[in-house]
């Protein structure tokens, strides 16, 4: 009786803690905090996408990332121009997996580099690629400019990459643009849904990028003007679609919460990310709350017959990347990144390891065939990576890198594919 009477009184004194801890928190927000729900500045201007379709300046002075699978389901085919890239020189905010809203000032091209880069006629480096390559939910740490760091600003370096791309809207972006910069060396990385990102590319306008000599010219300032015109319709109509809602989401609540109780809040997300994930992050978890996940869209099947079809169709278009970029005597390296580490990750879906399996080796095959180098990323992030180095926050560790993730897939990068290559010299 003693002894529980003894965890008894412990467990008390640790609930009144814990509790008072809280109340301070919840009364310093509430009538202390330089944060409010009138005038609201925390780390950065906004902290979630929702502010963004409520701001006045939203479309026309500040933008969101554009996803081109999602803008040719709202064009059509009847406009002269399809966009396939992002508005020019603009603030452009991207997503929040980190637990804050991450943003950029996107070049003249729409790309998420500093314009200065753009004044080199040649580029040592191009990135291209999906999320991963492009620097989704970080605001420091992109490749490109890690690479750059890590090179003493030795090396011009220029990312060509857009989230929920795949090869064709890759290809496209090289022939609209890194052609004009001739780099020397071209890292094309090769994600894990590239193949079903494909598989949608060549039923939209871009498979038009297939035929051999095709551009919609948008290194073009005018062209590219038309194109940035679209884009801002189309988030005129995005805007209008959102603000339609009368009822405050779940996710909308949380919103108001977190303005208004901003440390409190931080207490409990940074909490939420510690706290081992054994019942939330399980299939079961996303197969029961959702009609249809994340989840299960990035990892739908392809029906078996069309897979060795898909495979055909992945050596045409690295086959085009391949003639275009020696075709001003750059060398390409290819970067299998799959899944940003598979292994590593927590709970990785069988599905996923298929996919994973199937495209490492058609990736592999394809460079051994064409003598082009091959570099497995995703092998060497499982081998330093632990499961609490990949994002712990909104994706709950199935999105993208922490900030300390991107600096350390990026040494392994520069360690791998530039040292050793200059090195070389």
């Amino acid at each position: 009786m003693k002894v529980k009477k003894l965890i008894l009184i412990n467990l008390t004194v640790i609930a009144v803690l814990f509790g008072s801890a809280i109340t301070s928190l919840l009364v310093f927000d509430l009538f202390f905090g330089r944060n409010n729900s009138k005038s609201f500045k925390k780390d950065y201007e906004y902290t979630k996408l929702s502010q963004i379709f409520k701001e006045s300046k939203f479309p026309k002075e500040i933008s969101l990332t554009y996803y081109p699978d999602y803008g040719f389901n709202f064009f059509g085919l009847d406009k002269i121009i399809f966009p396939i890239v992002g508005r020019s020189n603009i603030r452009t905010f991207y997503c929040e997996e980190q637990g804050f809203l991450t943003e950029y000032m996107s070049d003249r091209h729409g790309f998420r580099n500093p314009n200065s880069v753009l004044d080199n006629k040649k580029l040592d480096i191009a990135l291209v690629g999906d999320s991963f390559v492009d620097g989704a939910c970080t605001n420091k740490f992109t490749f490109r400019k890690n690479l750059t760091e890590l090179s003493n600003k030795n090396l011009s370096i220029a990312n060509f990459a857009l989230g929920g791309t795949g090869p064709l809207l890759q290809l496209a972006y090289m022939k609209e643009f890194g052609k004009h910069y001739e780099p020397s060396r071209v890292f094309w990385f090769w994600a894990i849904n590239d193949l079903r990102n494909l598989q949608d590319e060549l039923q939209s306008p871009l498979r038009k990028y297939m035929i051999k000599d095709f551009s919609q010219d948008l290194f073009n300032t005018k062209n590219k003007k038309i194109s940035d015109n679209i884009v801002e319709e189309y988030y005129e109509w995005v805007k209008k679609q959102k603000n339609k809602k009368t009822s405050s989401t779940l996710y909308e609540k949380k919103v108001a919460v977190s303005m208004r109780f901003p440390k409190t809040y931080k207490v409990y997300k940074t909490i939420k990310r510690v706290i081992p994930q054994f019942y939330f992050d399980t299939p079961a978890y996303w197969d029961k709350t959702t009609i249809l996940s994340r989840e299960k869209v990035f990892t739908r099947r392809i029906p078996p017959e069309e897979y060795q079809l898909m495979g055909d169709v992945v050596f045409q278009v690295m086959d085009e990347v391949d003639r275009l970029v020696k075709s001003w005597g750059g060398e390409m390296t290819i970067i299998y990144i799959g899944r940003g580490g598979i292994k590593s990750r927590p709970h990785t879906p069988e599905t996923y390891i298929n996919q994973d399996i199937f495209q490492r080796n058609l990736i592999k095959k394809f460079s051994n065939s064409r003598n082009i180098k091959f570099f497995d990323l995703d092998k060497e992030i499982d081998k330093e990576f632990k499961t609490f180095d990949h994002v712990k926050g909104f994706s709950r560790g199935r999105g993208h890198f922490t900030d300390k993730g991107y600096q350390k897939v990026s040494k392994i990068i520069y360690e791998n594919l530039i040292l050793k290559n200059e090195n070389k010299k």
